[in-house]
Protein backbone atom coordinates (compact mmCIF):
# COMPACT_ATOMS: atom_id res chain seq x y z
CA UNK A 1 0.00 0.00 0.00
CA UNK A 2 1.35 3.42 -0.94
CA UNK A 3 1.48 6.06 1.79
CA UNK A 4 1.26 9.56 0.33
CA UNK A 5 1.53 12.79 2.32
CA UNK A 6 0.34 16.04 0.74
CA UNK A 7 1.07 19.48 2.17
CA UNK A 8 -1.46 22.06 1.04
CA UNK A 9 -4.02 19.28 0.62
CA UNK A 10 -7.00 21.64 1.01
CA UNK A 11 -5.92 24.04 -1.75
CA UNK A 12 -7.11 23.82 -5.35
CA UNK A 13 -4.35 21.49 -6.59
CA UNK A 14 -4.30 19.54 -3.33
CA UNK A 15 -8.02 18.78 -3.47
CA UNK A 16 -7.77 17.65 -7.09
CA UNK A 17 -4.78 15.48 -6.25
CA UNK A 18 -6.54 13.84 -3.29
CA UNK A 19 -9.51 13.11 -5.55
CA UNK A 20 -7.25 11.69 -8.28
CA UNK A 21 -5.23 9.49 -5.92
CA UNK A 22 -8.37 8.11 -4.26
CA UNK A 23 -9.74 7.20 -7.70
CA UNK A 24 -6.54 5.84 -9.26
CA UNK A 25 -4.88 4.29 -6.19
CA UNK A 26 -7.79 3.16 -4.01
CA UNK A 27 -5.55 1.12 -1.71
CA UNK A 28 -3.26 4.03 -0.91
CA UNK A 29 -3.31 5.94 2.37
CA UNK A 30 -3.32 9.74 2.09
CA UNK A 31 -2.24 12.17 4.80
CA UNK A 32 -3.32 15.77 4.23
CA UNK A 33 -1.61 18.70 5.95
CA UNK A 34 -3.02 22.21 5.66
CA UNK A 35 -4.07 25.22 7.74
CA UNK A 36 -7.59 24.91 6.33
CA UNK A 37 -9.76 21.78 6.75
CA UNK A 38 -10.69 20.08 3.47
CA UNK A 39 -14.19 20.34 2.01
CA UNK A 40 -16.33 17.21 2.55
CA UNK A 41 -15.78 15.72 -0.91
CA UNK A 42 -11.97 15.97 -0.75
CA UNK A 43 -11.09 14.50 2.64
CA UNK A 44 -7.85 12.49 2.72
CA UNK A 45 -7.74 9.34 4.88
CA UNK A 46 -5.96 11.31 7.59
CA UNK A 47 -5.88 15.08 7.98
CA UNK A 48 -4.03 17.38 10.38
CA UNK A 49 -4.20 21.14 10.68
CA UNK A 50 -0.66 22.48 10.80
CA UNK A 51 1.10 25.65 9.73
CA UNK A 52 3.74 24.39 7.30
CA UNK A 53 6.43 26.20 9.33
CA UNK A 54 5.60 24.23 12.48
CA UNK A 55 7.91 21.52 13.83
CA UNK A 56 4.73 19.45 14.17
CA UNK A 57 4.84 18.97 10.39
CA UNK A 58 8.09 17.01 10.65
CA UNK A 59 6.75 14.92 13.54
CA UNK A 60 3.46 14.20 11.77
CA UNK A 61 5.23 13.18 8.58
CA UNK A 62 7.69 10.96 10.47
CA UNK A 63 4.84 9.23 12.31
CA UNK A 64 2.90 8.67 9.07
CA UNK A 65 5.98 7.15 7.35
CA UNK A 66 5.12 8.18 3.77
CA UNK A 67 6.85 6.67 0.78
CA UNK A 68 5.85 9.81 -1.16
CA UNK A 69 5.70 13.43 -0.01
CA UNK A 70 4.05 15.99 -2.28
CA UNK A 71 4.67 19.60 -1.27
CA UNK A 72 1.95 21.96 -2.50
CA UNK A 73 1.59 24.29 0.52
CA UNK A 74 2.33 27.83 -0.64
CA UNK A 75 0.61 31.19 -0.36
CA UNK A 76 -0.29 32.05 -3.96
CA UNK A 77 -2.49 35.11 -3.71
CA UNK A 78 -0.77 38.13 -2.17
CA UNK A 79 -1.61 38.97 1.42
CA UNK A 80 -1.20 42.31 3.16
CA UNK A 81 1.90 41.18 5.03
CA UNK A 82 4.46 40.24 2.37
CA UNK A 83 7.06 39.35 5.01
CA UNK A 84 4.63 36.82 6.49
CA UNK A 85 3.87 35.46 3.01
CA UNK A 86 7.60 35.06 2.33
CA UNK A 87 8.12 33.40 5.73
CA UNK A 88 5.32 30.90 5.12
CA UNK A 89 6.46 30.11 1.59
CA UNK A 90 10.21 29.95 2.06
CA UNK A 91 10.63 28.80 5.67
CA UNK A 92 7.65 26.45 5.40
CA UNK A 93 9.23 24.83 2.36
CA UNK A 94 12.59 24.58 4.13
CA UNK A 95 10.77 22.84 6.99
CA UNK A 96 9.41 20.29 4.52
CA UNK A 97 12.93 19.83 3.07
CA UNK A 98 14.17 19.02 6.58
CA UNK A 99 11.44 16.42 6.98
CA UNK A 100 12.34 14.88 3.62
CA UNK A 101 16.02 14.69 4.60
CA UNK A 102 15.08 12.98 7.88
CA UNK A 103 12.34 10.64 6.60
CA UNK A 104 13.96 9.80 3.26
CA UNK A 105 10.78 8.95 1.35
CA UNK A 106 11.14 7.08 -1.93
CA UNK A 107 9.63 10.02 -3.82
CA UNK A 108 9.37 13.77 -3.27
CA UNK A 109 7.42 16.07 -5.56
CA UNK A 110 7.41 19.86 -5.18
CA UNK A 111 5.31 22.24 -7.20
CA UNK A 112 7.28 25.08 -8.76
CA UNK A 113 6.00 27.68 -11.20
CA UNK A 114 6.73 28.96 -14.68
CA UNK A 115 6.41 32.43 -13.12
CA UNK A 116 9.93 31.87 -11.74
CA UNK A 117 11.20 32.58 -15.27
CA UNK A 118 9.46 35.95 -15.35
CA UNK A 119 7.42 37.55 -18.08
CA UNK A 120 10.11 39.45 -19.95
CA UNK A 121 10.19 40.68 -23.54
CA UNK A 122 13.63 39.15 -24.11
CA UNK A 123 12.76 35.63 -22.90
CA UNK A 124 13.79 32.98 -25.41
CA UNK A 125 11.03 30.97 -27.03
CA UNK A 126 10.58 28.21 -26.26
CA UNK A 127 11.92 28.24 -22.70
CA UNK A 128 13.18 25.13 -20.96
CA UNK A 129 14.71 24.13 -17.62
CA UNK A 130 18.08 25.61 -18.61
CA UNK A 131 16.55 29.09 -19.01
CA UNK A 132 17.58 31.52 -16.27
CA UNK A 133 15.19 32.19 -13.41
CA UNK A 134 14.24 35.89 -13.51
CA UNK A 135 11.00 36.42 -11.64
CA UNK A 136 9.29 39.76 -11.41
CA UNK A 137 10.31 40.84 -7.93
CA UNK A 138 7.02 42.65 -7.40
CA UNK A 139 5.21 39.28 -7.73
CA UNK A 140 5.95 37.71 -4.33
CA UNK A 141 4.76 34.23 -5.31
CA UNK A 142 7.24 34.05 -8.21
CA UNK A 143 10.06 35.52 -6.15
CA UNK A 144 9.49 32.96 -3.38
CA UNK A 145 9.32 30.05 -5.84
CA UNK A 146 12.69 31.18 -7.20
CA UNK A 147 14.25 31.48 -3.73
CA UNK A 148 13.44 27.85 -2.87
CA UNK A 149 14.37 26.35 -6.23
CA UNK A 150 18.14 26.37 -5.69
CA UNK A 151 18.03 25.07 -2.11
CA UNK A 152 15.63 22.34 -3.24
CA UNK A 153 18.06 21.01 -5.78
CA UNK A 154 21.07 21.29 -3.43
CA UNK A 155 19.55 20.01 -0.23
CA UNK A 156 17.62 17.16 -1.77
CA UNK A 157 20.22 15.94 -4.26
CA UNK A 158 21.10 12.29 -4.01
CA UNK A 159 17.55 11.22 -3.17
CA UNK A 160 15.94 8.37 -5.09
CA UNK A 161 13.24 10.36 -6.85
CA UNK A 162 12.94 14.14 -6.62
CA UNK A 163 10.60 15.94 -8.99
CA UNK A 164 10.12 19.70 -9.24
CA UNK A 165 7.18 20.42 -11.52
CA UNK A 166 5.95 23.72 -12.97
CA UNK A 167 2.34 24.82 -12.98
Amino acid sequence: MQRIAITGSSGHYGRKLVEHIRRELPNSQILGIDVVPPPPNYVPHEFVTHDIRSSEVQTTLANFRPDTIIHLAFVVNPIRDLKLMHDINVNGTRNVFEAVRFIRPMRFLMASSATAYGAWDDNPLPMDESSPLRPRQNFQYAADKTVIRGPARRSLSGRRSIIISRD
